[in-house]
């Protein structure tokens, strides 16, 4: 029996890939100029900063959470396994869903305080753009489509037995790891 080849300890190196602020930057130009002044200062809005020039790294610090596509993209001898542009179109709808599920979450679970009708908005753009570049990424807009409508209602299906009820205040009923996980 061989011995076999060894792993690479780390993930490989990707210069020119976008990272969460290079994403962030891309939705932003994509809005309506009225929601991009709100739309750059989300990370403070939703209270995930302390500075209202907060970033989205201030906040994201885990690299799986900056980068999951790449871990997944991780080839057996530690190299990638996808074309270095494919994997950079994942990394941009990857981040642009973490963004996308923060504010519908910090909504839904009354996290922010007095929100404008515009955050909904936000809400719904970040949503739009989040289901194209899944589309662009895939290449495939009716398998990206369900993938989105799936991961919506596992959501919806969480928060429901998360919360178990309307608005911030806090719920008796709470979810177990089993329930939510099955989620």
């Amino acid at each position: 029996m061989s011995a076999a080849a060894p792993r690479e300890s780390h993930l490989p190196s990707l210069p020119g890939a976008p990272s969460i602020e290079d994403s962030y930057r891309e939705l932003v130009d994509t809005l309506p100029v009225a929601l991009r002044k709100l739309a750059e200062r989300l990370p403070w809005r939703l209270g995930l900063t302390t500075s209202p020039d907060g970033r989205w790294s201030d906040f994201v610090g885990l690299h799986p959470n900056r980068a999951l596509p790449l871990y997944a993209a991780q080839a057996e001898n530690g190299g990638l396994g996808v074309p270095r542009l494919d994997l950079f179109r994942y990394l941009r709808a990857h981040h642009i869903g973490g963004f996308t599920w923060l504010l519908h979450d910090r909504l839904e679970d009354g996290q922010v305080a007095d929100p404008e009708d515009d955050l909904y908005e936000l809400a719904d753009l970040f949503d739009r753009r989040w289901r194209e570049s899944l589309a662009v990424a895939t290449g495939d807009s009716g398998l990206s489509d369900q993938l989105c409508r799936r991961g919506a209602a596992r959501w919806r299906r969480g928060t429901g037995r998360r919360t178990g009820c309307s608005g911030p205040a806090l719920c008796a009923r709470r979810s177990t790891r089993r329930s939510y996980g099955r989620s």
